[in-house]
């Protein structure tokens, strides 16, 4: 089988966006196989597929039914490199949100891109904490549709008023 693919790097978050048709019926065990090692060694792969508004340049579906960030500037990125949409502004359908979501991109280099989207309203924010080898770790968790991410700030637990933190 011959997959058409492109892999970016978003935040150094490597994913792979396949641009050839394949069955929704394959998709985690394609992505699976993907993102391995011995393949592409990738965080996350996405489908691009024909939208289901015409309002849309196209849409972007997640193995998992989830909505992805990452994946959906890497997306952008390429509406912008393929010339897909001229406009500034564009709409992408995305899994895991009900409604299109308002992407750009713009070329910084031949293929470097400065990409931003309107991320949909999370399910849920809620404050969390854990403790780790000694150092409290302090963030909001961020439930959305089919994942959640834990967005914090490490401090250590000496009550040190000038606290390091990790991103």
């Amino acid at each position: 089988m011959i997959v058409r693919f492109v892999k970016t790097s978003p935040c150094q978050n490597a994913t792979v966006l396949v641009t050839s048709f394949t069955s929704a019926v394959c998709y985690r065990d394609m992505a699976r196989k993907l993102m391995s090692p011995e393949y592409l060694c990738a965080e996350q792969v996405g489908f691009l597929v024909p939208p289901f508004d015409r309002a849309s340049v196209l849409r972007l579906e997640m193995a998992g039914g989830e909505f992805c960030g990452n994946a959906v500037l890497s997306a952008a990125a390429y509406v912008t490199y393929k010339g897909i949409s001229t406009c500034r502004a564009f709409q992408i359908e995305a899994s895991g949100t009900p409604s299109p979501v308002v992407c750009w991109a713009e070329a910084r280099e031949r293929f470097l891109f400065i990409a931003g989207c309107e991320v949909p309203g999370p399910l849920s924010l809620k404050p969390f904490s854990a403790e780790i080898d000694g150092m409290e770790i302090r963030g909001d968790l961020v439930e959305m549709e089919g994942i959640s991410h834990w967005c914090s700030k490490a401090y250590l637990m000496t009550g040190n008023s000038n606290p390091f933190s990790i991103w």
